[in-house]
Formats: structure tokens, sequence, C-alpha cells
């Protein structure tokens, strides 16, 4: 079925129509919140500094590690499989499933960096402010970052024990990029050309403005202080479009 092609008076109108939408909700929410009472101020050292929060994120921590240690394990028989089987098609699909393996447990310690970073916060500010429980966000931070460390070391064995050589010690990411690169094929350089440049194209007209709307609605409701979080996702905006000049500026060059 041939697609349809949208014209400039289409896409002028349904523009037109989603702000008028937005406009519209945001008008019911704030006449809602004004006429029933509903504003609450919130202060969001008060939500990040309950004990309750860093044990699920210690608890998580420690489930992606058990989840990690789980692909590891079947990443390693599925290699051994591959090496004894004589079928080639049976061979191609266990090593496509090894590669997915390495590619999730590289993910989970890209996941982890995040409750990493939220409880070691949690737990320099018990030491700054000689909290009480001080010894049990020491704690979790332990447990996090030995959680952390062993989901890493996973990964890289993994991308060893499938693409028969280590990754390089301390290198750093342009580093780790050309010893991927080199183990990609042309076909699977242009799909992750394709991807990250979707992923760019997403990340710049679509998830950061509405990171940027979310938290002005939050604040509205709220009360709360954005500042720094604007500043913060604000900054990780200009970046990426300042690095689309660069592609620019190297394809006219």
């Amino acid at each position: 079925m041939r697609k349809r092609k949208k014209t400039q008076r289409y896409r002028f109108w349904r523009n037109v129509l989603i702000i008028g939408l937005s406009g519209l909700c945001g008008v019911l929410i704030g006449y809602g919140v004004k006429v029933f009472h509903l504003e609450r101020g919130v202060r969001l050292t008060n939500i990040l500094s309950q004990p309750l929060l860093y044990g699920g994120l210690t608890t998580l921590s420690v489930f992606l590690l058990l989840v990690a240690g789980y692909l590891y394990r079947k990443l390693k028989e599925n290699v051994a499989l591959r090496s004894q089987t004589e079928d080639e098609e049976l061979a191609n699909a266990i090593e496509i499933r090894s590669q997915k393996e390495s590619s999730l447990l590289f993910m989970i310690a890209a996941v982890l960096i995040v409750p990493a970073l939220l409880v070691f916060n949690y737990m320099i500010g018990t030491v700054y402010r000689y909290e009480a429980d001080g010894v049990l966000a020491n704690l979790y931070g332990v447990i996090v970052f030995l959680s952390g460390v062993a989901t890493s070391i996973l990964a890289d064995r993994s991308y060893k024990v499938v693409n028969g050589r280590a990754l390089p010690r301390y290198a750093n990411s342009k580093e780790k990029r050309e010893v991927l690169m080199s183990h990609m094929d042309e076909v699977e350089k242009q799909i992750n050309y394709e991807e990250n440049f979707e992923l760019v194209i997403r990340l710049t007209n679509q998830v950061i403005p509405a990171i940027l709307i979310l938290l002005l609605i939050l604040s509205a409701l709220f009360r709360m202080d954005i500042t720094l979080a604007m500043v913060t996702v604000g900054c990780i905006y200009i970046y990426m479009i300042i690095h689309q000049y660069r592609i620019v500026k190297r394809y006219y060059k």
C-alpha cells in the first residue's frame, strides 16, 4: 500500500492542533489546581533523603547483578555449545544469541550508574549532615559499588568470550569505539549509524523538549525549584545541537 504524502498544510494544522490542545490542558490543570486548592509545596531534597528509596535502589542493583550473572552463565554455555556443534545454521543462531546476551550485560552495567550515583549522593549527604542513618547509607553505597564493579567485570569478560579478545583496560571512549568498530562489518556499521542518527533526532526533537515541558509542569504544580534540572537538561540539549554542526562541517569540508 502506497503511503500518503503529508502536505505542508496538513503539518501546519497538525502542529496548531497539538499546541492548542496542550495549551487547553495546561489551562484546565491550572484552573483545577486554583479552584480546588491543590497547590502543594514539594521539596525534592525531602523526597531524595528517604532511606526506603535508597534501600529500593540498592535492592535493584543487587537484582541487576543477579541478572547479569545469569546472562553471563548462559553466554558461556552458548559459546561452549557453538564450539561443539557442526551445524552451521545452528552455530550462527547461537552466535547471534551470544552477541545479544553480551550487549545486554553492557546495558545493565550502564544502567547501574544511575542508582549508584543516587545512592552515593545519599551517602555523602548523610555524612555531611551527620545524620543517624549514615551507617545505613554507607552500607548501601558499598553494596551498590560492588554490584556495579562486578557487573562491569562480567560485561568485559563477556566481550572476550564472544570475540576472542578483551577490551583494552583503562581505555577512553575514543579507544573503545575504535576497538568495537574494528569488529563490525559494513552492515553492522550502517545499522549503528542509522540507529544513532535516529536516537539523536528523537532526543533533540522529542525526548529533551518533553523533559523540559514536564519540569515546567512539575514546577507549576508543586512549586519545585527546577533551576538546576533545567540547566542540566538544557546543557545536554545545547551540546547535542552543537555536535550536529560538527557533522555538517565534516561532510562539507
